[in-house]
């Protein structure tokens, strides 16, 4: 088996395991999330006092996004704020309490509602610490009377539904890239000179005679330089099921990059071809430094280094560009990357 035909197989046994992880994970996550999208496709549910006051725990609870309708309302006078960093306040939500059978149900209403009302449509939710802390341990200390009236769970009318149409949206958008990435690993098993290593080999020629030359001069020994294998003619870049094969006497341009993010600098070396394509390769700065150094030694007519000027010349006139490669090849008798 060929460089090229490993890189292909390895690059399709990458392509099929995230497909399939993919659809899988998505999977998983439906079925975890069964009973809420249960609640999402067939609530709300409609929920009397007598209802409310038979559920003991939320744990398993089957219906919990309901609408609820109580024997009596009452607005607590608590609000939800929103504290921005300036320190101003902006209300979110009313605390209302809904009478069902002989205790309160607390409600977290929208703040557009401010009387009390009957009936009420949200999801059941455990109490937050918070909520427990600022709004019912208050009322019971100002009305004792009050104490353990309220249920241990609370109705919140925030929008039910939204998590579940970003999930859908979402595990839509990735099962139907996965089922793409299955019919893209089906066709290049069929047609193997659909791979994209294959498509990329056609700019020097037909790609299976140029997958053969490649390993004709891989079998004749090629020189490892960091993360770059170089021989006579080709040379290439491969890892995990990134493989990239550029033909030295189609060099046109090299230079070295650094890229700082949060005080850590990354390394890379590009190559381009006057194709247009390049080959780039993320290293230490000194494995970086050897391959620059040792493909311009192989192809001395490449324009090294890096300038405003030269990256404006190769994207906006690139025929001047190869002009000046061209240029250098006639006269090439060594050089430097720069």
């Amino acid at each position: 088996m060929t460089l090229v035909e490993k890189a292909m197989k390895r690059s399709d046994r990458v392509l099929l395991l995230a497909s399939l992880f993919g659809i899988i994970v998505v999977v998983l996550a439906f079925v975890v999330s069964r009973n809420y999208y249960a609640n999402y496709f067939n609530g709300p549910f409609e929920a009397n006092s007598q209802d409310i006051l038979a559920i003991d725990t939320l744990e398993g609870l089957d219906k919990y996004y309901l609408t609820v309708t109580g024997d009596d309302a009452a607005d607590t006078g608590y609000q939800l704020f929103e504290v921005s960093d300036g320190g101003s306040r902006t209300p979110k939500a009313n605390y209302h309490a809904l009478l069902v059978g002989d205790k309160f149900l607390l409600v977290k209403a929208p703040v557009d509602v401010e009387e009390p009302q009957l009936t009420y449509t949200g999801s059941l939710v455990s109490i937050p610490n918070d909520t427990q802390r600022d709004v019912i341990a208050d009322i019971e200390r100002d009305f004792p009377r009050l104490k353990d009236q309220f249920l241990p769970y609370m109705l919140t009318t925030d929008d039910f539904k939204i998590s579940g149409t970003i999930g859908l949206i979402v595990g839509g958008v990735v099962v139907l890239l996965c089922l793409y990435g299955l019919i893209t690993w089906m066709r290049r098993r069929r047609d193997p000179k659909s791979h994209p290593i294959m498509r990329s080999l056609a700019r020097y020629g037909d790609p299976e005679m140029v997958a053969e030359e490649l390993q004709r001069e891989y079998d004749r020994g090629m020189e490892k330089v960091g993360k770059l294998y170089l021989g006579q003619n080709w040379m290439y870049y491969q890892f995990g099921a990134n493989f990239q094969v550029m033909k030295l006497s189609d060099l046109a341009w090299l230079y070295k990059k650094v890229v700082k993010q949060r005080g850590i600098s990354t390394y890379l070396a590009f190559f381009y071809d006057k194709h247009g394509k390049h080959v780039s390769v993320s290293a230490r700065q000194k494995n970086v430094d050897a391959m620059l150094e040792a493909v311009a030694q192989r192809a001395p007519w490449a324009i090294p280094g890096y300038t405003p000027e030269i990256d404006k010349t190769w994207r906006k006139d690139r025929a001047v560009f190869l002009a000046a490669v061209e240029e250098r090849r006639m006269q090439a008798s060594g050089g430097n990357w720069g």
